[in-house]
């Protein structure tokens, strides 16, 4: 019995070939098609498009391990994320997020952690998380609160865990850190 394609998987195997017969197999219940050619799934390279049926497209990535095998997103997802994206420190509510989707709010938290693996909410959360450590590993003007607050964080104590979990240090190491590297390259004396 053949294992239904989920939102992806890598698949280990010897090489590019041994991953090739892994996707073929994964994909031999449905009408497979790689785009730009008549042949069947053996033409994947680095990186390739698959048509599973009319609508359906699945993409996989050489990744070196394996072939990491994953279902486009639908569109109402692509929208939400692009706008999470274009707008992190906005208004992110899941009613709004859902009003971009086109869908209920429950409907887009199901679609997310299908096609995206986790909840808006929490994508929502890395992007921001993203973009503040980007600011504070640039040594970024203002403290850790103004460049919380800048992102959309609205409780600084709250964003300090998050952030120290993500990435193992609290905002203000990386912030003093950032600056530090910064005076030592401009040659200017600390503090």
């Amino acid at each position: 019995m053949r294992r239904p394609l989920r939102r992806f998987e890598v698949l280990r195997g010897a090489g590019l070939g041994a991953a090739r017969s892994s996707v073929s197999d994964l994909l031999t219940p449905f009408s497979v098609t790689p785009l730009g050619t008549s042949a069947g799934a053996e033409v994947l390279s680095d990186v390739s498009a698959v048509r599973l049926g009319p609508v359906s497209l699945v993409y996989a990535r050489n990744t070196g391990a394996g072939l990491e095998v994953q279902l486009a997103r639908p569109l109402s997802v692509r929208r939400v994320i692009e706008l999470v994206e274009r707008e992190p420190a906005g208004d992110l509510s899941l009613a709004r997020l859902a009003a971009v989707a086109g869908m209920g709010p429950r409907a887009l938290q199901r679609s997310f952690r299908e096609y995206v693996g986790v909840s808006p909410r929490e994508y929502v959360q890395r992007i921001r998380l993203g973009r503040a450590h980007e600011d504070l590993a640039a040594g970024a003007g203002g403290t850790v609160a103004e460049i919380a607050f800048r992102w959309g964080f609205t409780h600084v104590p709250r964003f300090a865990g998050a952030y120290q979990e993500r990435y193992g240090m609290r905002p203000s190491v990386t912030l003093q850190t950032a600056r530090a590297e910064l005076r030592s390259r401009n040659g200017s004396p600390g503090r």
